[in-house]
């Protein structure tokens, strides 16, 4: 993994005279590692302009003089500097030079990385309008179209090695970040004039090869990940306090009265006014618990009390904020006694759609609009969460998915959340038990929605099969008969008709029609197929009628002077048609003889089990779409959009 890397140049640091390096022409700042002062660049030397504060220990493998691979790509790191948001939240800036002689920044924030260089071509946007940009406005840069996720403003706390452009330490100035699709990233830096754009992607973890220990710039990481806990007592109650991810917290609340504290390095600082007393409210499960969902590694390590604000009235539902093994965070979400785990998500991915919105070509629709209000918390959180804050906030869903917007301010936060079952929660959490349902979640999904599929699926085959029976069958007419059926054809004497041999071929249903010429009258053919060779038969019988008439000037008629018998395949061989013919009684004695015509049909798909089964597994499916109908109108029953209860 080593290679050449730019050649080394050193000089003296003017406040401790210690060495400091200057590898590159496009260092601008350096930060001596001895007395941590900040040394500007010029045309006469190094000038001390401020002394860095302390690095906050992320926990990261990254560090300056690092050789590493991003992809397919080599990079040099050669130094860092630690912005802090208005939120509190600290990350890190990595300034890596790459093989090419270009330099980028490769930016770690909570266990995500962000690989950007600056974007030629001149200006974009001027200060005014990177001052006016809102969260979800569209900006295009370098022929790319970037969605604003939010507007903030930073200050340098710390830094350290070399920096490619000229900073004050605790200097407030506005940065916007965007995303794009395909895991497209930007930042607007408003520190300079005119601003700067940078674009670039977001690297998965993954994507980072570290040099093996035995390459000369290996550097094994901290021991612990960064991640010793910070241990106090409140300032409000002398309660203990346990801060379980220092290197990404900035607050924790007391979980005996609420109390609040900004966490500082190794220590924790009461901050009066902002907890709210937590009664008697705790989280289903304690803080500090552990468990695996999804296949990420997580603590619970906050737990926050909310409340929708309606026009009905508050309702309340909980987040547990969880630290996921490696970095970052997740939250776990419950609301009427259902979960969700849910991940940051960037406002790239999300396209709009009128009221409905996509996400990575997954439609979702709308399920509520409102604002919220954050009524109290306990345990620690990596922004400085103040209860009493409202943002505004909408959910989509698409089960086993929801997907939710909360802004406050000039930032937005989009969550894509997944639907946790108990059975599920129980396995990732053992000894721990899932909450009570009271409602349907917004994200759960139908439970017998396999069982649907199947049915439809089932359903469809059958009915393919049937019409397929039906297009391809032979229809061969295997015999025909006909006979005059006199009036005296009565129930105590029926006329007896035999049909000429005939030969089934057998693997075929098989249909009996007969056309009987009855006028005003009934008749009814109890017929049989009997086979020649062992003299089985297969009886069947068919009812006809027909009458007619006028009433009142109206010409009326009912009933069908033709009609059929089907049955299922018969075993090949000779067979006879045989036909006892009865007809109702007759209103003249000289009423006439009727013409009967009857023919066999083999392979006649007129019935079969194709159509039974279609039918039964029909109405099976009808049955559950009625259950699906249901579940979904009371997963919508406290949506802003509810689904019609017809």
């Amino acid at each position: 993994m080593s290679a050449p890397t730019a050649e080394p140049t050193s000089v003296r640091c003017p406040a401790c005279r210690s060495d400091v390096s200057l590898d590159l022409e496009s260092t601008c700042v350096t930060v001596c590692a001895r007395c941590l002062s900040v040394l500007e660049r010029s045309s006469v030397g190094l000038r001390a302009i401020g002394v860095s504060g302390k690095l906050r220990d992320h926990g990261s493998k990254l560090h300056s003089g690092l050789r590493l691979r991003i992809g397919r790509s080599y990079v040099n790191v050669m130094g860092r500097t630690q912005p802090e948001d208005s939120s509190g939240n600290r990350w890190d800036e990595w300034y890596v030079e790459q093989d090419d002689g270009t330099w980028a920044w490769l930016a770690e924030d909570q266990g995500r990385y962000f690989l950007t260089e600056p974007l030629g071509g001149g200006p974009t946007l001027n200060h005014a309008e990177v001052e006016s940009l809102e969260p979800g406005a569209r900006v295009m840069l370098g022929g790319e179209p970037f969605t604003v996720d939010e507007r903030d403003q930073s200050v340098i706390r710390a830094a350290e090695g070399q920096i490619p452009f000229f900073f004050r330490l605790d200097e407030t100035s506005t940065f916007v970040d965007l995303s794009g699709e395909g895991g497209r990233f930007a930042t607007l830096d408003a520190s300079h004039d005119p601003p700067r754009a940078y674009v670039g992607r977001e690297v998965q973890a993954s994507e980072l090869v570290f040099p093996h220990p035995g390459d000369p710039t290996y550097r094994a990481p901290p021991p612990t990940g960064g991640r010793v806990a910070v241990e106090g007592k409140c300032g409000g109650c002398a309660f203990p306090l346990k801060v379980r991810v220092p290197a990404e917290s900035v607050r924790v609340f007391c979980t005996s009265c609420g109390e609040a504290h900004d966490i500082d390095g190794d220590a924790v600082r009461h901050v009066r006014g902002v907890g709210r007393d937590i009664g008697k409210r705790q989280p289903f499960i304690p803080l500090g618990s552990e468990g695996t969902l999804f296949g990420e590694k997580l603590t619970l390590v906050g737990w926050v009390r909310r409340v929708a604000l309606t026009p009905e009235g508050e309702f309340p539902w909980d987040e547990h904020l969880m630290a996921v093994q490696g970095g970052g965070f997740r939250w776990l979400v419950l609301n009427q006694g259902t979960l969700t785990l849910g991940r940051p998500i960037p406002a790239g991915q999300v396209a709009p759609s009128g009221a409905r919105v996509a996400v990575q070509g997954v439609d979702f629709e709308p399920f509520t609009i409102g604002k919220a209000r954050t009524e109290r918390a306990v345990g620690e959180f990596p922004w400085r969460l103040t209860p009493g804050e409202v943002t505004e906030t909408a959910d989509w869903t698409r089960p086993p998915y929801a997907l939710s917007r909360e802004q406050h301010g000039t930032e937005a936060n989009w969550v894509l959340a997944r639907h946790v079952d108990a059975e599920t929660f129980e396995a990732g959490f053992p000894g721990r038990a899932a909450p009570t349902p009271a409602g349907v979640g917004m994200a759960q999904p139908f439970k017998h929605a396999a069982a649907l599929r199947v049915s439809l699926y089932a359903a469809i085959v059958a009915f393919a099969i049937f019409t397929a029976q039906r297009l391809t069958a032979d229809n061969r007419v295997a015999t025909r008969l006909e006979a005059t059926i006199e009036a005296t054809a009565s129930e105590a004497t029926p006329q007896s008709v035999f049909g000429e041999p005939f030969t089934l071929n057998g693997g075929e249903a098989i249909t009996v029609r007969v056309a009987s010429g009855v006028r005003s009258n009934w008749a009814f053919v109890d017929g049989a197929l009997v086979n020649a060779d062992t003299g089985v038969a297969q009886p069947f019988g068919i009812e006809v009628s027909q009458y007619s008439g006028v009433d009142d000037g109206e010409s009326w008629s009912e009933g069908d002077p033709n009609g059929a018998a089907s049955f299922s395949a018969l075993p090949p061989g000779p067979y006879t048609l045989q036909l006892n013919v009865i007809r109702g009684p007759e209103r003249s004695a000289n009423a006439p003889s009727i013409a009967l015509r009857a023919e066999v049909v083999e392979g006649d798909p007129s019935f079969g089990w194709p159509l039974l089964v279609f039918l039964v597994i029909g109405a099976a499916t009808i049955v559950l779409l009625m259950m699906r109908s249901a579940h979904d109108r009371q997963r919508f029953a406290y949506s802003d959009f509810p689904r019609d209860a017809s």
